[in-house]
């Protein structure tokens, strides 16, 4: 059995939505795309060490479609 590790961005008061842009959840959320104001390169660095040190991933649909939409279009290296 593989260990699971969930990462979930959310904030102080309970915002688990929108982390990258304004429309990648309910457009009407008016919070959408908070995270990238915060981003630094520590946080990206720990992200890519992160994604890379994965065999595999379990996105749920809208990251799964934004994901699958945006990988083909990527150069190989």
């Amino acid at each position: 059995m593989r260990k699971l590790t969930v990462v979930e961005f959310m904030t102080l008061d309970g915002v688990m939505q929108g982390f990258d842009s304004p429309d990648s959840d309910d457009p009407s959320f008016e919070h959408g795309g908070w995270g990238p104001p915060y981003a630094d390169p520590v946080a990206t660095q720990a992200g890519t060490e992160g994604m890379a040190s994965t065999t595999a991933y379990l996105f749920g649909r809208k990251t799964y479609e934004r994901m699958a939409g945006f990988s083909p279009l990527q150069p190989s290296e």
